[in-house]
């Protein structure tokens, strides 16, 4: 399966979303990934129940059919895919790659935009 490659960039010192068609027409993409002020995420290739891209960063909302409950989690990645990020005991990053349920996923923002958001176990 074949996924298209775009991203979109965080500014600290704008705090703004900057968009991948804006990132394409600017044609500089190698000097964004320099910049020590933004944050580039990459596109997963999945969507979420309500057609919204997933993203890097992004906090989904799931349901964990075998826990019989819902969980928030940042969408991170790994070296080969979208994984999902769980802060654990001695504060390292684990992943959990069960993305069943896919179509029952929701986007409900990213770590930026809306810090509010992101799921308590992480702590920050």
């Amino acid at each position: 399966m074949e996924r298209e490659i775009k991203f979109k960039a965080w500014s600290k010192a704008t705090e703004k979303m900057t968009e991948w068609e804006f990132i394409k027409s600017v044609r500089n993409f190698e000097k964004l990934l320099t910049l020590d002020h933004v944050v580039v995420l990459q596109f997963t290739g999945l969507k979420d129940k309500n057609g919204k891209e997933i993203y890097e960063g992004d906090i989904v909302k799931y349901y964990q059919p075998y826990a019989k409950r819902y969980d928030t989690h940042i969408v991170k990645w790994d070296s080969l895919f979208a994984c999902f990020s769980l802060f654990e005991e001695g504060n390292e990053w684990a992943k959990e790659s069960d993305w069943v349920k896919i179509t029952a996923l929701e986007n409900l923002g990213n770590v930026f935009e809306t810090p509010e958001l992101i799921p308590r176990a992480v702590g920050v």
